[in-house]
């Protein structure tokens, strides 16, 4: 997990241009403030999902470490970032409406630092990879609107409103994605908006 200010910015958004050019999944995700430019670039070391339907999955994309997710876990003993992208409509080519404020994806970032944790929410359209309940599944989206949702006490916003981008291929592991969605639903838990 890295904050970069503005000018270390354009140097990560060039290599993200070249990451989800003609390189495949990058694996990674940004999430940069309308405001001030800050930005939070997250490497996604362990990516799972779980397929509901053919249109349904939810995607656990993070860069804690494997035991961040086993029972009981306080999540404030923790620093990195969870982020869980519901996919709740699979894309049909020429029956589904493409604009850029279209929507078949939500989004919820958690970031853990410091013995606090703030939840980051919105959406976003996502063009999906591999259909769902395929043993890899992942997609690719940009622009995603997301803001602060909900925070501990003393919780410090370093980006308000912002925009994510992410590109990622998840395994298919129902139990690991269950435990990541249990790690996630503990920390809303501890949080109440702002």
């Amino acid at each position: 997990m890295r904050y970069h200010t503005p000018i270390a910015c354009s140097f990560a958004a060039l290599l993200l241009l070249a990451q989800f050019g003609c390189l495949g999944p990058s694996n990674s995700a940004r999430l940069m403030s309308s405001q001030s430019q800050t930005e939070l670039a997250t490497d996604l070391t362990t990516r799972v999902y779980s397929g509901i339907d053919r249109n349904t999955a939810d995607f656990y994309l993070t860069n804690l470490p494997p035991e961040a997710a086993r029972p009981g876990t306080d999540p404030l003993t923790l620093t990195g970032t969870l982020i869980h992208v519901h996919l709740f409509l699979q894309p049909l080519a020429g029956r589904t409406p493409l604009g850029s404020d279209g929507c078949n994806v939500t989004v919820r970032q958690l970031v853990l630092s410091g013995g606090e944790a703030g939840i980051y929410a919105g959406g976003a359209f996502m063009t999906p990879r591999d259909a769902v309940g395929s043993q890899t599944s992942g997609g690719r989206f940009t622009h995603a609107t997301l803001q602060l949702l909900a925070r501990t006490k003393n919780f410090n916003d370093l980006l308000g409103p912002s925009e994510m981008s992410a590109e990622f291929n998840a395994a298919r592991n129902e139990p690991a994605a269950q435990a990541w969605a249990d790690l996630l639903t503990r920390s809303i838990a501890l949080t109440k908006k702002p």
